[in-house]
């Protein structure tokens, strides 16, 4: 074994743990190892290739974030922590102004294998509830997406109440919960190699509001309990429902915009698809969600990011509201009036039987 190739792995599997541990295993290395790479230009230049790489490495794993305004890891510190990614111009969630929205006939999705049933992993990481599927399992086409993308995982954010909970708000509200089903581009090799392309991701967001029990979501969340502190987390788990029943009544009406992961890295290589119609769980499911650990002393509650501006970029709607679907004044103008007149004119006929 060159001693190059010795050194990169060394570096890569024992570089961990924290970023001070890391500058201190590699100052070590290098005292250590000197005397292999002293007057050898190539060996001096792989070996710096190693540490750059181990300090990238390291990077990744280590860096972390919350939700909280006071830990100096929340939302509000994210584009100082992760200025790469974090501190773009098309950053997600967003608030999705209907009135605002242009319409576009993008067509339907077409989902693959969201009728069938495939077996899971699911995990507390300490910032979710995420359920890894098996691959080349699922996959979405069509409405308006240029290619196939594959279903790698999905999530949830929720908040501590029912006012809170949801990334993406509507005219400024927020719901109980957002669920995000996470697709990779197909002529990629996987999520990670996805993430460094334009059109890597395609994900689709559904807002959760308090009401009947989800029974394909119970399916999933029965299992918190088994996951109830961070990182803890089961595999091959055998499903009873199908993730169709994990959207909302109608898919055909949505919301279209390119944005980012809403976590960390932040990467902008998201085209999002935030459906119109909500779906429903109940108050016990949003409490099994609630009673998951983020730490020892800290339940997982309120793990959404606020909205972030637009920048300029337009959001697309597939439906066109209509007299049906658009609310209706209630102010004070002449139809109003007229109206009032009528009623009261048609009571003072039948009190006084006077003939209009």
């Amino acid at each position: 074994m060159c001693i190059s190739k010795y050194l990169c792995q060394k570096l890569l599997t024992q570089s961990r743990i924290t970023s001070k541990g890391t500058v201190l295993y590699l100052n070590r290395s290098f005292k250590k190892y000197s005397k292999f790479i002293t007057g050898d230009i190539m060996a001096a230049k792989k070996f710096i290739g190693c540490l750059l790489l181990a300090i990238c490495v390291q990077a990744i794993l280590a860096a972390d974030y919350d939700y909280s305004t006071s830990s100096g890891k929340g939302p509000n510190r994210w584009a100082q922590l992760f200025p790469n990614y974090c501190n773009g111009t098309k950053q997600t969630p967003v608030n999705i102004e209907v009135s605002k929205a242009q319409y576009a006939n993008l067509g339907s999705l077409t989902m693959t294998g969201y009728e069938t049933k495939a077996d899971v992993d699911i995990k507390n990481n300490g910032h979710t509830f995420a359920v890894t599927v098996k691959p080349d399992t699922f996959s979405i086409k069509d409405g308006g997406l240029e290619g196939t993308y594959k279903l790698h995982s999905f999530h949830l954010h929720w908040g501590s109440d029912a006012s809170k909970g949801s990334e993406h708000t509507v005219d400024d509200k927020m719901y109980p919960a957002e669920l995000h089903l996470v697709h990779y581009n197909s002529k990629y090799a996987n999520l990670s190699a996805s993430l460094a392309h334009a059109d890597g991701l395609a994900v689709l967001g559904i807002f959760f509001e308090v009401g009947d029990e989800n029974a394909a979501l119970q399916s999933f969340l029965k299992y918190t309990v088994n996951v109830t502190n961070r990182d803890s987390e089961i595999k091959g788990v055998s499903q009873t429902q199908t993730l169709k029943g994990l959207l909302p009544s109608n898919t055909d009406h949505f919301y279209r915009y390119s944005g980012g992961l809403t976590t960390p890295t932040c990467n902008e290589v998201v085209t999002w698809t935030v459906f119109n119609k909500t779906a429903t769980m109940s108050k016990a499911q949003l409490d099994l969600l609630r009673n998951l650990q983020e730490t020892n002393t800290t339940k997982l509650v309120d793990n959404y990011r606020p909205v972030e501006p637009l920048n300029g970029r337009i959001i697309q709607t597939t439906y066109k509201a209509d007299s049906s679907t658009t609310a209706k004044p209630t102010g004070s103008g002449p139809n109003h009036l007229a109206n009032h007149l009528a009623i009261i004119m048609a009571l003072m006929a039948v009190t006084f039987k006077i003939v209009l």
